[in-house]
């Protein structure tokens, strides 16, 4: 057998390029197994955390041997080993089934997206030819490698279950609607001090924002914070109220009938947790563009548009199985009150 070259760790590295390229081209894809098999989703993001170990330890043996001046007879099976272990990653990722919940899975893929990335960016780094830069980024092999080690520490701390993982991202855009709060609120406070002296400052801070709004639009913007209040409110009653509080189903049943039924019971609750999110981002992601349509000159169409999709989606969000659980209708009446009755009789129509 001939002794291996710098020419073949050039293509050794080269193939673990393009295969990564290639699995970031599946994980982007939306396949999931559409099995309900018994999953435990702790389970799941442990051996996971277990994987990002031994990439980490893969990378940094890259990194010792293929940084110059390489020993091809060393660098070869470092490259391989890394390249079955972001296979055996890639693989696990595509055998979750979606029963586990589609928002931790979306958490794991993005995680294992980033992962996948940086491996990519660390293996091109030792390439006399790189990939294409727009491609997959090289910054050096000792900033690639960190962000390698970075990466696989986030597999560490995923949720440990589809409910965490909705905490997660409910509370992530919860503190979006509070800065959209803050943003309007800082939007009615430059119109109240439109009339304060200008000594320069502002815009030398880049701080002077000439905002005049009519007294049709400023009565807009203030009914819009008393809807994104009422928002705030929703989504916090929601997630302290009805997520947090929600208890999962285990898998230390010995009894069979009752650990089918806790795997049924659990794979509906992902579900409904799942409507849940679906809904929050649908809300969230209108609240986001009513606040930008505030600023003037307003089109009172677009913002109409916007606080429909609102009205609608929270009611949605109310109706779901959980929510009515207690039969706590108050917060219905309010929110039926403010959306079909205040905002539509406040916005010009024609």
């Amino acid at each position: 057998m001939s002794t291996p070259s710098n020419s073949d760790v050039q293509a050794k590295l080269r193939a673990l390029v393009d295969m990564l390229v290639g699995y970031l081209k599946e994980t982007n894809s939306p396949k999931t197994l559409q099995s309900h098999e018994n999953v435990d989703g702790e389970a799941i993001v442990n051996d996971l955390g277990k994987l990002g170990i031994i990439l980490a330890d893969n990378a940094t043996k890259v990194t010792i041997a293929c940084k110059p001046p390489c020993i091809p007879i060393s660098a070869i099976p470092t490259i391989e080993a890394m390249g079955e272990t972001l296979f055996r990653i890639s693989g696990y990722i595509e055998s979750i089934p979606i029963s586990t919940g589609k928002t931790l899975i979306q958490i794991i893929k993005s995680t294992t997206e980033e992962i996948l990335f940086d491996s990519a960016a660390l293996a091109n780094s030792f390439l006399d030819e790189p990939v294409d830069p727009s491609i997959i980024t090289s910054k050096g092999y000792l900033i690639s490698t960190g962000v390698v080690w970075e990466a696989c520490d986030r597999f560490n701390n995923l949720p440990k279950s589809n409910k965490q993982a909705v905490i997660t991202k409910w509370e992530e855009r919860l503190e979006l609607l509070k800065d959209a709060i803050l943003e309007i609120k800082k939007l009615l406070d430059q119109e109240d001090n439109q009339g304060d002296e200008d000594d320069g400052w502002d815009e030398i801070f880049g701080e002077s924002i000439n905002v005049t709004l009519s007294t049709k639009e400023k009565e807009i913007v203030e009914l819009s914070l008393k809807l994104f209040d009422l928002v705030k409110r929703l989504f916090n009653k929601t997630l302290k109220r009805y997520i947090v509080p929600l208890d999962l189903p285990t898998y230390n049943s010995s009894n069979e009938k009752e650990e089918t039924d806790g795997n049924r019971s659990l794979t509906k609750i992902n579900q409904t947790l799942d409507q849940y999110m679906d809904l929050c981002k649908l809300i969230s992601d209108a609240a986001d563009e009513l606040g930008t349509s505030l600023y003037p000159p307003q089109d009172s169409m677009a913002i109409e548009s916007k606080v429909n999709d609102i009205s609608l989606h929270s009611q949605e969000l109310i109706k779901q199985p959980i929510i009515k659980k207690n039969n706590e209708n108050t917060s219905r009446v309010h929110v039926y009150y403010h959306y079909h009755v205040c905002i539509p009789h406040v916005i010009p129509r024609g």
